[in-house]
């Protein structure tokens, strides 16, 4: 998710220096080498590729429970646009929200 906001930003604000090949590991070390100690990069479990990204200012707690408000802030969302353009749970079903494989929740 970091790296696709990073990617709309170059593309939006700097078209000359998009790169539509840019990796994620390029960004993760531009971050490392530009805040340094100051960021945390965390993973969930082995098999999962995504980290979680957060300041080493606060604890892993909170992190994670940051992150999970956010995807529940988002599921809430779709909610509303589903039932605001008359679409039900059974014509987009399974929509599911995962992490790393597994199912947060069916919507």
């Amino acid at each position: 998710m970091l790296h696709d906001i990073y990617q709309n930003h170059m593309q939006t604000y700097y078209p000359e220096f998009y790169n539509a090949n840019h990796i994620t590991q390029k960004l993760k070390n531009t971050l490392e080498a530009h805040f340094g100690d100051n960021l945390e990069f965390w993973h969930q479990q082995q098999k999962c590729k995504s980290e979680l990204v957060f300041s080493a200012k606060i604890d892993i707690g909170e992190a994670v429970e940051l992150a999970f408000d956010y995807v529940h802030l988002k599921v809430r969302c779709w909610r509303m646009q589903l039932q605001y353009f008359g679409a039900t749970s059974k014509m987009l079903s399974p929509l599911l929200v995962t992490c790393c494989g597994h199912h947060l929740l069916n919507i």
